[in-house]
């Protein structure tokens, strides 16, 4: 009868959350780089050209094609010759190093890489390739962080532009996409989806809040910032709720079985300012192994919980809040068994949604 009240309680997933991402391309300070795009003809060559003049088209280009930004590698392969960086021959790497990085072709020194090698006391040519490589990491780094010095470094580099527009035109067919969009309509229209596990993700401790809310619990995350609970903490504080609770928050001494690092819970319930409930949380719409990964975490984790209850004079009570559809397949139904019958026994330790409610109402009656 367990698993029959289980699951006639449990929830399916709801779309409550944003599932795009907020337009923040202002298409507005694009409008000269946006009118040479659509007055000219995209080739290689001429996209190269408007690359040197203009290099924040590279901009319209990165909101055009990517989700979010182009990547790391994209922007590698952008800056560096890569086939050459690549090979095993170390005088290649350094005569590119001196030619083409440390100074851009025409002759203007790249000032990153320049402080960069003044610092270091290079002794072998294969520490030399070691810090190149390692600065080119870093310089990506920063590019990401700052657009302006990837506009320079196009600005100043003949190659790097060259391989841009090699890259827009063979491999992302830039030029037919350009040629039949509006793009400035694109651009002020162009929607980014946020990434669908964290919508998930996301999605279980949502609703534990709202239903926390529900039964006026306080959130005092505002009001305790250190990440790390003395498990003594609240037992002579007072608040304006006797229900409160905490997320994200680590309980001094208790760690994780698999790697002795501590753990930080979903959800730290806090009844008449004693913490009495650790939360973990999981929503499955479908199986796999992650289940089965929680739950022997879990399992262990309840242990490690009431060991360390018997050793400090605690009475911390696990609590895993798991729904979700899988939950009424075959499998989660014999999953759901066994866990019940061997590992988590006690009425609270195992609930959805809906049973998390049952048990507040208990708990505040």
């Amino acid at each position: 009868m367990d698993y029959i009240n289980f699951a006639s309680k449990i929830s399916f997933f709801e779309f409550t959350q944003n599932e795009f991402k907020e337009n923040c391309f202002s298409s507005v300070e694009y409008e000269d780089e946006i009118n040479l795009l659509k007055e000219n003809n995209i080739t290689i060559e001429n996209l190269s050209k408007l690359l040197e003049s203009n290099p924040k088209i590279i901009d319209i280009f990165e909101e055009i094609f990517q989700l979010n930004r182009f990547s790391n590698a994209q922007l590698i392969n952008f800056c560096f010759d890569v086939g050459l960086l690549n090979n095993s021959d170390e005088e290649q790497i350094i005569s590119h190093l001196k030619k083409s990085i440390q100074k851009f072709e025409n002759g203007q020194e790249n000032m990153f890489f320049k402080k960069y090698f003044e610092k270091i006391n290079v002794k072998t040519n294969t520490e030399l390739i070691y810090y190149l490589k390692k600065g080119i990491v870093e310089y990506i780094d920063k590019i990401i962080k700052n657009k302006d010095i990837l506009h320079h470094h196009i600005k100043n580099s003949i190659a790097t532009r060259l391989r841009i527009s090699r890259y827009l035109i063979e491999n992302l067919k830039a030029d037919e996409f350009i040629a039949n969009i509006d793009i400035r309509s694109f651009l002020n229209f162009k929607r980014n989806p946020v990434d669908t596990k964290s919508i998930h993700g996301k999605f279980g401790t949502n609703k534990i809040e709202h239903i926390l809310k529900e039964f006026e619990f306080v959130n005092l995350n505002n009001l305790v910032k250190e990440k790390s609970i003395n498990p003594d903490f609240f037992i002579n504080n007072s608040y304006a709720s006797g229900y409160c609770y905490l997320t994200e928050k680590e309980i001094q001494g208790i760690v994780k079985k698999n790697d002795n690092k501590p753990k930080k819970f979903d959800f730290i319930l806090i009844i008449n300012n004693k913490i009495e409930y650790l939360v973990e949380t999981n929503f499955y719409s479908t199986s796999g192994t992650k289940i089965g990964i929680n739950q022997n975490e879990y399992i262990d984790l309840k242990n490690v919980i009431y060991t360390f209850n018997s050793k400090n004079n605690t009475n911390y009570k696990f609590m895993w809040i798991t729904d979700g559809n899988y939950w009424l397949t075959k499998d989660g139904e014999n999953r759901y068994k066994n866990l019940k019958e061997r590992h988590f026994t006690k009425d609270y330790e195992l609930l959805n949604y809906n049973l998390l409610r049952d048990h507040l109402k208990s708990i505040k009656q």
